[in-house]
């Protein structure tokens, strides 16, 4: 059985199965960023700051930033630094990804990915821009597959809201339910001020799921 779950994992990345494709980019920026930060502790450098404000692939709040390194649009969205969000990430594509994918044709996973994740930074820079209590005086960064994954969840979660889903393997679940808990989370997370940008980040990649969930019911 070991080797059949092998030969198929591999046989889905050799025909560029796109949620392959989507885990493989993330998990070698990861350990990519690993061991940069592992050379650092090494040599006694200065290590980047757990959410990546001094990370060239972070996308930031300030859009003087951004117009120095724009690339960072995309590549926040692959890039990870706590071994435990990068985890979580992997774990709810991974799950959520397969089920999205026999709703819709496999590719449009990248749409929703890419879309739902830039969707993320845009509520996320201008929440950044309209607050004083947010941005408190200085640019923020965002970092992660989060907003992207969220994209996932909420569109799968509207396309079939009634589908069951067991949350951690226990908790018996309606995927409307399960994407409503997680906005709901999020929206109570923002006032903490601990990762509020990461929060709102989550709720611009529901929102863009919300909407393509939306088109893909009316058939467009």
């Amino acid at each position: 059985m070991i080797i059949e779950r092998h030969n198929s994992l591999f046989t889905r990345i050799r025909k560029g199965d796109p949620l392959m494709m989507i885990l493989i980019i993330n998990l070698l920026v990861f350990v990519v960023l690993q061991l940069h930060l592992l050379k650092l502790y090494v040599s006694g450098e200065i290590a980047v700051l757990p959410w990546g404000e001094d990370l060239t692939l972070a996308a930031n709040s300030s859009l003087q930033v951004m117009l120095k390194r724009p690339w960072s649009l995309i590549t926040h969205l692959f890039a990870h630094i706590q071994p435990g969000h990068f985890l979580f990430n992997m774990i709810a594509l991974y799950s959520m990804g397969k089920l999205f994918m026999t709703m819709v044709l496999p590719k449009k996973i990248w749409l929703v990915y890419l879309l739902g994740g830039i969707s993320g930074y845009l509520l996320f820079m201008l929440s950044f821009a309209g607050s004083n209590v947010l941005n408190a005086g200085r640019a923020h960064s965002i970092l992660g597959a989060s907003s992207a994954v969220m994209a996932i969840v909420t569109a799968t979660a509207i396309i079939q809201p009634r589908r069951i889903v067991y949350l951690f393997n226990a908790v018996r679940m309606e995927l409307a339910w399960l994407a409503i808990l997680l906005a709901v989370l999020d929206l109570a997370s923002i006032r903490n001020g601990i990762n509020s940008g990461g929060h709102i980040g989550h709720l611009g990649g529901a929102l863009f799921g919300l909407l393509y969930g939306l088109l893909v019911r009316a058939g467009i």
